[in-house]
């Protein structure tokens, strides 16, 4: 019954547990805070977290530049009873920060379920602090295990995701980001869509909370799934970062912690995941 849970999260590509945050298509930063990036969406995952998020992205510009990128590679493993599942990942985004507009590009493949390529691209709405995106990502299902675990017999989706991305401002502090996306939007699966809401709440200038609940409309008969995290990164140790969370799979919650690095543009980040027989990640990051 897991493997089958796994396999479904692996075709719907709906990133509801901590192992599909690992799948390739999202960062080890994510898996640390057990998956809950809806809300957060700023890095180079952004485009697949929540396009939305390309508006609002946390990248370095260089002086005398107007545009910024971040781009970053990543490895996953997941054990399970018959062994280990690794997958892969090089994902980026970036373009305008300033202006609010950004664009993302991402392919990873996860060994024996699928393999994924898409792109999105957000944007602020006006002079408000709205933002939209829209993400295409083409899922290429392989016929090794899938057929056995879930009935499908192959083939490939495309599929239309829409995010939207609300900044509410503070007097003191980042501002409270709040996200909504819809995955599957014209039902490629079968099982769509998906309505999915997120908060990034930065509670201090050292800690940022995160919430995801998942599958609001229970689509997937097992939902909704509510997982968070945190990020904490403390002041005396500017360049690294520590998280913790629980990822919820729609039978339990399971704890994820994790851990970064930063000097100069670079980042390394790393992260295990309690699911099934365990899941680690490792994130190598480029600002530019």
């Amino acid at each position: 019954m897991r493997n089958l849970w796994l396999a479904a999260l692996a075709v719907c590509l709906i990133a509801s547990g901590a192992w599909a945050q690992g799948s390739g298509v999202s960062t080890a930063r994510s898996l640390g805070m057990g998956g809950a990036v809806i809300g957060v969406a700023d890095d180079a995952a952004a485009w697949y977290q929540n396009p939305a998020g390309l508006a609002a992205l946390n990248v370095p510009v260089q002086e005398g530049k107007l545009w910024g990128a971040d781009v970053a590679g990543i490895y996953a493993s997941q054990d399970t009873s018959g062994g280990s599942i690794d997958s892969w990942g090089l994902l980026g985004s970036g373009w305008q920060p300033a202006k609010r507009m950004g664009f993302g590009l991402g392919f990873g493949d996860v060994e024996d379920y699928v393999t994924i390529i898409g792109g999105g691209f957000g944007m602020g709405i006006g002079d408000t602090e709205l933002s939209a995106g829209i993400s295409i990502v083409n899922q290429d299902y392989d016929d090794v295990l899938i057929p056995a675990q879930t009935g499908y017999s192959g083939g490939s989706d495309t599929l239309l995701n829409l995010g939207f991305l609300y900044r509410v401002a503070r007097e003191e502090g980042s501002p409270v980001r709040l996200g909504l996306l819809v995955e599957d939007l014209t039902d490629e699966t079968d099982m769509g869509p998906w309505f999915s809401a997120g908060v990034a709440w930065p509670a201090t200038p050292e800690w940022l909370v995160a919430l995801d609940l998942r599958d609001i409309t229970d689509e997937s008969d097992n939902g909704p799934y509510l997982s968070g995290g945190v990020e904490y990164k403390p002041a005396k140790l500017a360049n690294w970062a520590f998280r913790a969370g629980l990822a919820d799979d729609g039978e339990d919650h399971n704890l994820t912690v994790g851990a970064g690095y930063a000097w100069e543009r670079w980042r390394l980040d790393a992260a295990y995941g309690d699911v099934a027989d365990g899941v680690w990640s490792i994130t190598g990051s480029l600002g530019f």
